[in-house]
């Protein structure tokens, strides 16, 4: 009786081991999402909208195509059906058996980079099936843009105890090269799609065999009114040999984001330069097609966030550039300030740095330091409480090598904390302070150092001090960037006797008085871009007597009367400000390149330049120019390029663009949305055609 009780007791014991192994498993079996599924899906889910011939009569309906071969140079571009086979795709189980449709439960997965719009035309999309092959039905008939959708495929079982299994896939609906083309250029005079602009924009680059590709937003179009979305180009290779891209001047936000990075086809592609763009945050694998990468250029795109695996899979990355993304260093968010996404990318050229500072949670327990011998460069890491000690430099073997040091993430006090220490490195010639929370730059905070260049960045710095950095007779350059409200005291700069380039940008600096920039004899070349200056000192610049290059864009400048004839810069740059009138009052000896795009100028008089006859580059662009005086460029005899683009206006007066006004211009951008399509420009030319003159002959024609 006892054995038999103990054989059920073992019976039951056994049956709740395999029901729990049973669950378990299964729980497993999800947890690490290992489908016993197979989809097989054509051009990894990459499909074509065309239309159909059916019936006699040839009545067209639409539906989805896949390249009937995807390797061949045509794919994705032809707009000849014959070139595709209708799309259809079939689910198999674990023994490779063909599943049908009612053993299935297909659902749309909802994707946050995704517009609205694209979300809910995935989710109307269902699904047929003729024996065992699917098909998608209730797709958008028109595009805007490329749809992206993410499906999962349930796999129904009769007993309801198990867990389904389950595998997602995608499918992308998208239109040919060749079809956006040609919807763009029937619909000129109405409203295009971003998609369509750029089909435009690629369809104007006359050789699409260039190893240097160039995109920008469409010549009807406002810098930073555009959104990029490359659909026309996604995973074609309409540049088959380009090396290098450029993208610059438009604005991306969260729901257009996965368009923006819908890069061509291209495995000799080693250079992106992103920059200018607006873009605030880069999200995981948008990269990661770029398999050859070896440079990506995101200056000056105000990214708030960088996913940790925004870069993953590129191998041959040398670089990436992330300078003037003030936000991104700046945000609350950014735990300890350390950027994991350089963490894998063991190619880039000061990856061992860059992994002890962000990546190696316990390479600081024995220093705080790290050493690079190649490039001599000490970095020396603290956080944003700990005060600088530098009583470890006296014990340490290689200090007379060292000619960098970086300062990260300390808490520097000029008032209280030294530098004395670093007077014994004899070779030390430069120093970069990097989220150090400096308040202040007082007199005298370098002395003793012999140094050739200073580097600020992202700090707290309010004040420059008079003679900040007196006594520095050998430094060469100064850059200041990303302070909140940095004020410069009079003889800030004193004595810079050597000083060659300064650059304060993105530091809300309000205004220049007159005596900051004084006794600068060596001075060439002044940065004070990305900041709210609105007064500049009518002599501010006058006793910079070699100074060469002054920026002055992003800033709030309405008054030009800094601007005075002691000046001999040869370039200028004062886009994006506050400048409504310009006239001949305006004199700079030497001038060749002057940028005053993106300002609030209206009309130019008579005579406007007529003070600056060495120039060679004039830069106009978004301007709201409704008028332009017939003399408003006379005596401008070394002219070249003149670029007057997206302004208002719709006409040009007579001779405002002729030989003796302008006789060595080569280079014309006028384009805009209100000019007409193909607008004579015979009369602007003093009714003589001007064949070496370069201008859109798209928009444009003479005669």
């Amino acid at each position: 009786m006892i054995n038999c009780y103990i054989k059920k007791i073992s019976f039951y014991f056994l049956l709740i081991q395999i029901f729990t192994h049973q669950i378990i498993y299964s729980k497993e079996q999800i947890k690490n999402n290992i489908s016993k599924l197979i989809v097989n899906i054509p051009n990894n889910g990459l499909t074509y909208l065309f239309q159909e011939p059916i019936e006699e009569g040839n009545p067209l309906k639409e539906n989805v195509y896949v390249p009937k071969d995807s390797n061949n140079n045509f794919s994705g571009i032809s707009n000849e059906i014959n070139d595709y086979e209708l799309f259809s795709f079939n689910i198999l189980d674990e023994n490779d058996d063909f599943l049908h449709l009612n053993e299935l439960s297909i659902k749309y997965n909802e994707n946050n980079n995704n517009s609205y719009f694209s979300n809910e035309n995935c989710k109307k999309i269902s699904f047929s099936q003729i024996q065992e092959k699917f098909y998608i039905n209730n797709f958008p008939k028109n595009l805007t843009t490329l749809l992206n959708c993410d499906f999962t495929a349930f796999k129904i079982n009769k007993n309801k105890n198990k867990i389904s299994d389950k595998i997602n896939f995608n499918i992308k609906i998208n239109y040919s090269y060749n079809r956006w083309l040609e919807i763009a250029k029937s619909n000129q005079n109405s409203y295009l799609s971003p998609a369509l602009k750029i089909a435009l924009n690629i369809d104007q680059i006359q050789n699409k065999n260039n190893t240097n590709i160039h995109l920008k937003p469409s010549p009807n179009s406002i810098i930073y009114s555009e959104y990029l979305d490359l659909s026309p180009i996604y995973k074609i290779n309409i540049f088959p040999d380009m090396q290098k891209l450029t993208i610059e001047g438009y604005r991306i936000e969260q729901a257009n984001s996965f368009n923006a990075f819908l890069f061509p086809k291209n495995e000799k592609l080693t250079q992106i330069i992103y920059s200018s763009n607006i873009l605030p945050e880069i999200n995981s694998f948008s990269f990661s097609k770029l398999t050859n990468i070896e440079t990506i250029d995101l200056i000056g795109n105000k990214i708030r966030k960088i996913d940790d695996k925004a870069f993953y899979k590129l191998s041959k990355v040398k670089e990436i550039k992330l300078d003037y993304n003030n936000e991104l260093y700046n945000n609350e968010n950014s735990k300890d300030k350390k950027y994991q996404f350089f963490c894998n990318l063991t190619s880039l050229n000061n990856y061992e740095n860059l992994y002890k500072i962000n990546c190696d949670g316990d390479s600081k327990k024995d220093k705080d330091y790290v050493y690079d011998p190649k490039k001599k460069e000490l970095i020396i890491q603290g956080n944003q409480f700990q005060k600088l000690d530098l009583l470890f430099l006296n014990k340490i073997n290689f200090r007379n090598d060292i000619q960098k040091i970086i300062f990260h993430r300390f808490f520097i006090d000029f008032r209280v904390d030294s530098l004395a220490n670093l007077s014994n490195l004899l070779n030390l010639k430069e120093l970069e302070f990097i989220d150090t929370k400096i308040n202040e730059i007082v007199s005298e905070s370098f002395n003793g150092l012999n140094l050739e260049r200073i580097t600020f960045k992202n700090n707290d710095i309010g004040v420059i001090s008079e003679s900040s950095f007196n006594n520095l007779n050998n430094l060469k350059e100064i850059n200041i960037s990303g302070n909140r409200n940095l004020r410069l005291a009079q003889n800030s700069f004193k004595n810079l006797i050597n000083i060659e380039k300064i650059s304060i940008t993105n530091s809300n600096l309000d205004n220049i008085l007159d005596d900051v920039f004084g006794n600068l004899p060596k001075l060439k070349n002044l940065n004070l871009e990305g900041n709210n200056i609105k007064k500049i000192h009518k002599d501010a610049f006058i006793y910079i007597y070699s100074l060469d290059k002054l920026y002055l864009s992003n800033n709030s400048i309405s008054d030009l009367e800094f601007i005075s004839q002691n000046l001999k810069i040869s370039k200028l740059n004062l886009s994006k400000n506050n400048i409504e009138i310009i006239n001949y009052s305006i004199y700079i000896k030497n001038i060749e390149f002057l940028d005053l795009s993106f300002n609030k100028i209206k009309e130019l008089d008579h005579y406007s330049f007529y003070y600056l006859n060495t120039l060679k580059y004039l830069n106009l662009n978004n301007n709201p120019i409704t008028r332009i005086s017939e003399r408003a460029f006379y005596l401008l005899p070394n002219l070249e390029v003149l670029s007057i683009k997206d302004s208002l206006m719709n006409e040009l007066n007579h001779s405002v663009l002729s030989s003796q006004n302008l006789p060595k211009l080569m280079i014309l951008d006028l384009n805009n949305q209100l000019f007409t399509k193909k607008y004579n420009l015979k009369s602007a030319f003093g009714h003589i055609c001007r064949p070496e003159v370069n201008y859109e002959k798209y928009y444009f024609t003479c005669i």
